[in-house]
């Protein structure tokens, strides 16, 4: 019987490492029933257990030959290696790591965002109706996994309108690519045209994915206790809301309605002259005309209670603007603020980039070194603040000045001495009123009453010109500051940060030269190198 071969015992083998085969298979690609796997499995190893009892001589020598000993080490190796390999899959499986290796982290979401989403008051679910496979599918799945990842009071579903038709039909859903959130009986719906736009950036119009700011505003908007409503005062040439062009401010409205805010107008010369009892913020944008006693009166009136305005002084002063604004300790410096050292390329010292004082209002834009442009803005002065205080958010280098007469020499100004006044000149003020101590109840058992936290009352910013539509597109950082500016006034701290960012364009252009250049480099002298090299080598060799 040495070396001769059991026919029997072959057949059980091959019989048996095939049912295994098929056993493996069911496992872990199709799911089949217990009884079908078991009795598949059970098959194979019990031929697969004769051939090796029929056999048993043969594979004893096997196990025994030199052969098998020097070949164990490499068995034993790549057993080990595979099982690291598993083990490290398991690890990362359980403790995902995600890392934005881009360079301006475009993945990631934006600080505003994640402070959204981890001061949720309370659970949002997020569904996702998507066709997928497809391209807008992806993105959006990509982007719902980063919120759900970041949020634990998130919960997030994606659905397939093709396979789950009748869940769509439930929503009432009708199109692809819409986004539904869900928050106790609140529901806000995100369509399509809502998350996919166009840039016009050229002469071909390019596809964009805003996302994330659309369904940040929306989680603010289904999970917040109250939307605060923001007035812009009229009738004193201010910056109009309703204005789209260049010189309007249409997208200062635009921006507070995404972060939740109800925007509405306010013209305090008709009707009952009073300021609304629904109004959380009052916005004066540049007025140019003078303001009534009786306006002032009521402003003053709705400042010294529960009021808090936002303030963007114009080029030139309106009458009674500083007699508002002295009694909280802030006035305007005559002047244009100039600044050569600190100052936009493009427009020159009358458009200053100014540097960020420590305060709430500007500290993530100082933390992203992100710069904002003030053309033609005003200098204030901080004076005393009766019962609070006033701080600086905005600065000038040294070398800067409040330039007088502009219009002799706007392209070139220069500092006269005894006529323009020297800086550094400060460009925003933020107001804080200290609150009364809270009653303590009665005065033998209380404890000493602890005052309360100062309260934000007011933001003078130093110009208007940078709120418009064109200056806000040409820089992020100006809508950011004014939305942080509202922000810290009505108290909705986590809309206080950056937006989202643009998707960071590096492509490489090149001339004629240059790609001719490349061309001889990679086509024709890098393989002409390599086989010079390998000529060289046999050369060698072959002399030897």
């Amino acid at each position: 019987m040495n070396g001769a071969r059991d026919p029997l015992a072959f057949r059980a083998g091959i019989a048996g490492g095939v049912l295994l085969a098929v056993w493996a298979a069911l496992m872990l690609i199709f799911a089949p029933p217990a009884w079908a796997s078991w009795s598949t499995g059970l098959a194979g190893a019990a031929l697969t257990a004769v051939w090796a009892a029929r056999e048993r001589a043969g594979l004893r020598r096997l196990l025994l030959s030199p052969h098998l000993r020097s070949g164990s080490n490499a068995i034993a190796f790549t057993v080990a290696v595979a099982a690291a390999v598993a083990l490290v899959n398991v690890i990362t499986t359980r403790h995902a790591y995600r890392a934005d290796l881009t360079a301006n982290k475009f993945y990631s979401l934006s600080d505003q965002t994640l402070k959204v989403v981890k001061g949720l008051p309370r659970e949002v679910k997020i569904t996702a109706f998507v066709k997928m496979a497809s391209p807008e599918a992806q993105q959006v799945a990509d982007l719902l996994k980063e919120y759900k990842a970041r949020g634990g009071r998130l919960a997030v579903e994606l659905v397939d309108v093709d396979q789950k038709p009748a869940k769509a039909m439930l929503y009432k859903i009708n199109a692809y690519n819409t986004v539904v959130l869900e928050c106790g009986s609140r529901r806000k719906d995100i369509a399509s045209h809502e998350l996919f736009g166009y840039q016009f950036s050229g002469q071909q119009p390019q596809r964009e994915f805003k996302g994330e700011p659309v369904i940040t505003a929306a989680l603010l908007s289904v999970a917040a206790d109250h939307q605060p409503v923001v007035y812009f005062l009229e009738g004193h040439g201010e910056l109009a809301t309703a204005d789209t062009s260049e010189t309007g401010a249409s997208e200062l409205k635009a921006g507070l309605e995404r972060d939740n805010n109800v925007v509405k107008t306010l013209n305090l010369l008709k009707g009952d002259g009073k300021v609304p009892a629904d109004a959380d913020l009052l916005v004066l944008a540049g007025p140019r005309r003078g303001l009534p006693e009786g306006e002032r009166k009521a402003l003053a009136a709705w400042l010294a209670g529960t009021g808090r305005m936002v303030v963007l002084v114009a080029e030139t002063t309106a009458p009674g603007l500083d007699a508002l604004l002295g009694a909280y300790g802030v006035t305007s410096v005559p002047g244009l603020a100039a600044d050569p050292r600190a100052c936009y390329s493009f427009g020159g010292p009358l458009v200053p980039i100014p540097s960020y004082e420590a305060h709430k209002i500007t500290e993530d834009l100082q933390k992203q070194g992100v710069g904002i442009m003030m053309p033609f803005a005003r200098g204030l002065t901080i004076g005393t603040v009766p019962g609070g205080a006033a701080a600086g958010l905005l600065e000038t280098t040294p070398e800067s000045w409040a330039e007088t007469t502009p219009g002799e020499g706007a392209n070139a100004p220069k500092y006269t001495a005894g006529k323009d006044t020297k800086g550094p000149l400060t460009l925003g003020v933020a107001v804080t009123i200290n609150a009364a101590p809270a009653p303590s109840g009665t005065a033998e058992a209380a404890p000493p009453a602890e005052p309360a936290a100062p309260t934000p009352k007011l933001v003078v910013f130093g110009g208007a010109a940078w709120a418009r539509n064109d200056i806000r597109g040409s820089s992020e950082a100006n809508s950011d500051l004014f939305a942080n500016a509202v922000s810290w006034l009505t108290g909705s701290s986590a809309s206080i940060s950056i937006r989202a960012k643009p998707k960071d364009d590096r492509r490489i252009l090149l001339d004629e030269v240059k790609v001719r250049l490349m061309w001889w480099v990679t086509v024709v002298l890098t393989p002409l190198a390599v086989l010079a090299f390998g000529g060289v080598r046999w050369y060698r060799r072959r002399s030897l």
